[in-house]
């Protein structure tokens, strides 16, 4: 029996694999510009989980003895690029959908980057304000 790492690595890849194969279809009809970049963000996400799963914990357990060698093949710990910076996409999707919730007279002071901190009132306090 695999371990429990190995597992949890397939139930939570099946699972993101049906969140991709449910969510795909909706790149094809037309979305709301909102609604296409959280589309583009959850694919994203569910095919890097899925990689990063498969690697670091079906990967390991299929190569077994072998995971040594064919990590260091593969660069070792900074293979993990090849999962991060598609997440830098993801992100950008996602601030992109929540720049698109600015109403329409307020967003074109904000951008992409800084729509994280949109209202003032979500502003987070400064430390140094504090007496």
């Amino acid at each position: 029996m695999p371990p429990i790492n190995v597992t949890t690595s397939l139930i939570a890849s099946i699972g993101f694999i049906m969140v991709a194969v449910g969510f795909a279809p909706l790149l094809r009809i037309q979305l709301t510009p909102f609604a296409k970049h959280m589309v583009r963000g959850v694919l994203l996400i569910s095919i890097l989980l899925v990689m990063r799963s498969s690697y670091w914990d079906g990967a390991q357990y299929i190569a077994g003895e072998k995971w040594p060698a064919l990590r260091s093949w593969l660069g070792g710990q900074a293979f993990s690029t090849v999962f991060n910076v598609p997440m830098f996409w993801a992100a950008y999707e996602f601030l992109k959908a929540r720049h698109e919730l600015i109403p329409d007279e307020e967003r074109h002071k904000w951008r992409w980057y800084n729509a994280w901190y949109h209202p003032n009132s979500l502003r987070i306090p400064h430390w140094r304000a504090r007496k």
